[in-house]
């Protein structure tokens, strides 16, 4: 969406985009190099929108702004119908700024911008789930039982998905800002978090070898204790035998585990089936194709069913 232009008059209260009467919410107007501007719902989303789009452009905007030409610069923004931020002219105001900016946030004004656009989206929410659920009331007790009936169907059919694609895509807009913001948080943990991962695994291997060669190493222990036992020796040198019970924090134990070398010779107990759904599918389109009924698979149930592809108008 394009960056709204801006009344050269404006009316208190009222959106400052042209040609537009709405009610507007005071907003931080770096866009356009201004402090405050007044924008409706709409017209914030096409501003977060276009910032989006242009990081540039905030950019350039961003670096005459950082530094507030008063004391205290208020915003007000009415998230709860109340609210009221406020940003000091300080070195905590860059800060957070830069810090926004380093997650992928932008400035504090674009993330207030983006807030707008969230409160506009939540606010719109309420008249939509009642749509949403009148429809579903209606889908539930209509019965088509003529073709006209189809037809009146098909037309709602059609709306539900154009309403659904609406909300999927201002789902999207207004979560973009915060799925890019965690994808870069998670860029800056993610290689000290694979190093610990790996040093954990890496240490913990050692430690299972050495548990494995410690048990192998006790039942020869054994072992031989036993022969020497049965060759008439009474006195068992156990003094070989080590118990890994002192190891603080961490408890092993030696069990079987199975490794399948071949699933191929496995008994077919030991195998979980799992139909192949995509052969099967190729199966009915072969026989639509050719314009017979599908073949007979033991197992396999064959049933008429409809594809359905709903158009944008």
């Amino acid at each position: 969406m394009p960056l709204p232009s801006l009344k050269k008059n404006t009316t208190e209260g009222q959106c400052e985009a042209m040609r537009c009467t709405e009610p507007g919410d005071l907003l931080p107007g770096d866009l356009w190099c201004r402090d405050i501007v007044s924008l409706c719902p709409r017209h914030s989303a096409m501003a977060l929108d276009y910032a989006e789009k242009h990081p540039e452009h905030v950019a350039e905007t961003d670096s005459t702004h950082l530094e507030p030409t008063s004391n205290e610069r208020q915003l007000t923004l009415d998230i709860r119908g109340e609210a009221v931020s406020r940003y000091p002219a300080s070195a905590a105001y860059k800060l957070a700024g830069a810090g926004a900016q380093h997650v992928g946030l932008g400035s504090v004004e674009s993330v207030l911008v983006w807030l707008a656009a969230v409160k506009s989206a939540v606010e719109s929410i309420e008249g939509n789930t009642k749509e949403a659920a009148d429809v579903m009331a209606l889908a539930t007790q209509f019965e088509i039982r003529t073709h006209d009936d189809m037809m009146h169907v098909a037309e709602w059919v059609h709306a539900s998905g154009n309403a659904l694609k609406d909300l999927k895509q201002t789902e999207k807009e207004v979560s973009r800002p915060i799925s890019t913001a965690l994808s870069r948080i998670r860029g800056i943990f993610r290689p000290t978090k694979q190093l610990w991962t790996d040093a954990d695994a890496l240490l913990r291997a050692h430690l299972a070898a050495a548990r494995l060669r410690e048990d192998e190493n006790n039942r020869q222990v054994m072992e031989a204790t036993a022969s020497a036992h049965a060759a008439g020796d009474d006195l068992a040198n156990l003094s070989r035998l080590t118990v890994s019970t002192d190891l603080d924090g961490v408890s092993m134990k030696v069990l079987w585990k199975a490794v399948v070398d071949d699933v191929m010779l496995l008994p077919l107990e030991y195998v979980i089936r799992i139909p192949n759904a995509k052969k099967l599918k190729e199966y009915c389109a072969a026989a639509e194709a050719a314009g017979t009924e599908p073949e007979p698979i033991a197992g396999v149930r064959f049933e008429r069913d409809v594809a359905m592809r709903v158009q944008s108008r």
